[in-house]
């Protein structure tokens, strides 16, 4: 009888913690409402900004704990238009995101903040020096504000604003006329976008 009183006891609470713990997958899509990238040189000790504009697709997956937090593992690929220059590069990344989520009403606020690691394939700033083809690594880290709309029991919106900021490695260029150490970031502010499906 005891053994059975046990066996009750494991499965309402492994059913407990199905229903408090649960996985997330979806896709978002982030546009910026104001971008930036800096450029300065060691040697030169110069510093030059332009505006960008930033589009990015992601998808991703996510723990739901007790608590309705959230952990998230993100991988996305960004288109980054330079407006001046009028030409554009691709990165793409992965992201690990933490969010707080409050409430159990129709509309939950969250905040969060995060960690990436991205890349550039045959990025702009290499092109006509000793690195030209070669890829730019880098790493990103952001923090954002938002709510979540739970419209079925398995899916929910996402409404966000983000800042993100991204550090580039630094890269040692030699053109032939000239040698340099070139540091370069980009920081964007932007919305985002999102539904996920909980299973």
């Amino acid at each position: 009888m005891k053994y059975k009183i046990a066996a009750l006891c494991l499965l309402a609470s492994s059913s407990a913690i199905a229903e408090d713990k649960k996985l997330i997958a979806g896709l978002n899509y982030t546009m910026s409402l104001s971008a930036e990238a800096t450029l300065s040189t060691e040697e030169t000790s110069g510093e030059a900004t332009e505006d960008l504009d930033i589009s990015t697709l992601g998808l991703y997956l996510g723990y739901i704990n007790e608590n309705n937090n959230r952990f998230i593992v993100s991988y996305s690929s960004a288109t980054i238009d330079f407006d001046e220059a009028n030409v554009s590069e691709d990165a793409t990344g992965f992201d690990l995101d933490w969010q707080f989520v409050y409430g159990e009403e129709q509309v939950q606020p969250y905040w969060g903040l995060g960690f990436g690691f991205h890349s550039i394939a045959d990025p702009l700033i290499l092109r006509g020096t000793n690195l030209d083809g070669d890829t730019l690594s880098g790493v990103s880290f952001q923090v954002m504000a938002g709510i979540k709309i739970p419209v079925h029991k398995q899916v929910e919106l996402d409404i966000s604003v983000q800042r993100k900021a991204y550090a580039w490695q630094s890269i040692d260029i030699d053109t032939g006329f000239a040698s340099d150490t070139l540091n370069l970031n980009y920081v964007q502010n932007a919305l985002n976008v999102g539904a996920g499906f909980k299973f």
